[in-house]
């Protein structure tokens, strides 16, 4: 989508610069010409294509500008269909995804990477007890402990429920320990 945006932007400048370069071409010899009926013919039509060439340069610019929000629109989708609405932190598919590629690094790099997964025990007698604003509050709130916890060296995702993991690359299992236990 990036390239074509660009390839777009490109052909609406060339446009416009064919048509001026006809414009400047066409006024200075229509003086001239104006008595020969095949050069006025040939400037009628070189006229037209003016015309033409700034409309499709028009054109160009308009869906230019539509792809850029489509591209935009695009980034947020992608964006809001990897968070989890509720805690803000990635959400299962997104930590799918990550996995796969800490794996490869890990695997090429020969690299520890740990995963470690918490949930919230007797979740659901909060819900029962306290109502599903409360379970909604502890979710969001055990999500901004261990995000804080992890800070910057690793990431925490919501994989569903009362469930979070977390992803460490290069950190051994005893680091991985320590950072939970914390939090």
């Amino acid at each position: 989508l990036v390239e074509v945006v660009e390839l777009t932007r490109q052909s609406g400048e060339d446009a416009r610069a064919y048509g001026r370069a006809l414009e400047e071409n066409v006024a200075e010899l229509a003086p001239a010409i104006a008595n020969h009926p095949v050069l006025g013919s040939l400037v009628g039509l070189t006229q037209m294509m003016i015309e033409k060439t700034s409309a499709a340069e028009r054109r160009m610019r308009e869906t230019a500008v539509q792809m850029d929000t489509m591209r935009e629109n695009l980034d947020q989708a992608r964006e809001q269909a990897d968070t989890d609405a509720l805690t803000g932190l990635s959400n299962r598919r997104a930590f799918e995804r990550a996995l796969g590629a800490a794996a490869e690094r890990a695997t090429r790099d020969q690299t520890p990477l740990t995963l470690a997964f918490c949930d919230i025990d007797r979740f659901k007698a909060v819900n029962d007890n306290h109502g599903h604003d409360v379970g909604d509050r502890v979710l969001t709130f055990v999500g901004r402990i261990l995000k804080e916890h992890v800070g910057r060296r690793g990431t925490v995702s919501r994989h569903g429920g009362e469930e979070f993991v977390l992803l460490f690359e290069g950190i051994s299992p005893d680091e991985t320990r320590d950072f939970v236990d914390a939090a």
